[in-house]
């Protein structure tokens, strides 16, 4: 008697692979992506995928707002991530933006008797970081904000200390 015959326990059964739950998604989900891209001319560079249900974005140096991209695809029904890859570049030089957020940040709180003078700051590519130690948590939420708010900058990337936190 061949093996498995008489014996279904025995038998292997051919078992097609299924696609995970959230890949059904994925066509809607690549269809709404694009549209939002496409309803505005600056995202047009950008190229999107989408595989159960987590977006991909990529582009070669843009400048674009990348927070803002990102926000407007996670709005995206039934899209659960975003993996943001797009290179973004700032009209605006790397060393005048570092001119003017050093100034900004020198000068911003003088009139309180509160300079934001332990801060040291590199930008690059439209991204400002700011290293040092600042005298409280409101210090280093201004100092974050007055950052973002200058012209060019895409993103702030805090790496400030508040003295408050130092004595925990």
């Amino acid at each position: 008697m061949p093996a498995g015959r008489g014996f279904p326990f025995l038998e292997i059964p051919r078992v097609r692979p299924t696609r995970t739950s959230g890949s059904r998604y994925d066509a809607q989900i690549q269809q709404d992506v694009d549209k939002a891209l496409r309803g505005k001319p600056l995202y047009n560079r950008i190229k999107a995928t989408t595989e159960d249900q987590v977006v991909t974005l990529w582009a070669t140096p843009i400048c674009i707002d990348k927070g803002n991209l990102t926000h407007r695809v996670e709005k995206i029904k039934d899209a659960e991530a975003v993996r943001n890859h797009v290179q973004v570049e700032s009209s605006v030089p790397d060393d005048q933006l570092w001119h003017t957020l050093a100034d900004r940040l020198r000068s911003d709180r003088v009139g309180f008797g509160i300079a934001f003078n332990a801060i040291s700051l590199t930008v690059l590519n439209g991204v400002a970081t700011l290293h040092g130690v600042v005298h409280n948590d409101p210090d280093k939420n201004i100092a974050g904000i007055r950052a973002q708010q200058v012209s060019g900058v895409f993103n702030v990337d805090h790496q400030l200390l508040a003295l408050n936190q130092t004595n925990k």
